[in-house]
Formats: structure tokens, sequence, C-alpha cells
């Protein structure tokens, strides 16, 4: 078990704790205006400890979920993309106008 932020708090502070279960976190002391957060990492829970007013709040528990992103998929009927045969279309244009100016420079 390691304890981040250590045992001493202070009125208003929140500490983290990793532990093995929820036996710790149903039998640990949260002092006044403390809070605690406990992680278990092989279960996938953490659970929040408060104690705002000198009446400790209930037991809070909460799952570990992993958030994938997801692709980005245009819309139906977006007009903000171009197929690669417009952009070629586009691209010679383009080339044809600067050889009718005269060329790069």
């Amino acid at each position: 078990m390691m304890n981040y932020g250590g045992q001493q708090t202070q009125q208003g502070t929140v500490f983290v704790m990793l532990v093995n279960g929820e036996d710790l976190p149903n039998s640990y002391p949260v002092q006044l205006g403390c809070t605690g957060i406990f992680i278990d990492f092989t279960s996938g829970k953490f659970w929040v400890k408060e104690n705002p007013s000198g009446v400790p709040r209930p037991l809070r528990v909460f799952s570990f979920k992993e958030e994938t992103p997801q692709p980005m998929i245009p819309a139906a009927g977006a007009t903000n993309y171009v197929s690669r045969e417009e952009f070629a279309s586009l691209s010679a244009k383009i080339d044809q106008l600067i050889s009718d100016l005269g060329g790069a420079k």
C-alpha cells in the first residue's frame, strides 16, 4: 500500500492511497474537512470518502473505464472534403494559370 499525500492531512486537503480491495477504504478514518481517494488498479475501481462537516458521507465507488477515441467520420452529405480527382483537376488548373502568367517567380 502506498500513500500519496501522507497520513498527516490538513483541513480541506485531498489524499490518494493505492489499496488492494474495499476493506481499507471502508475502515479508514478521514479527518474533518478532508477527502480520501482510494485506488485499486487490480480491480479497476476507486473509492471516494469525504468528511466535509464532521459527518462522514457514504463511501462512493467508481469504476475505471478505458476510453478509446472514435475515428472522425464525415457527416453524410458533407462538402468539406474533395476527392483526389477534384484535387488533381484544381492543381492542373492552377499550374495552367501560373504558366499563362509567365511561370512562377
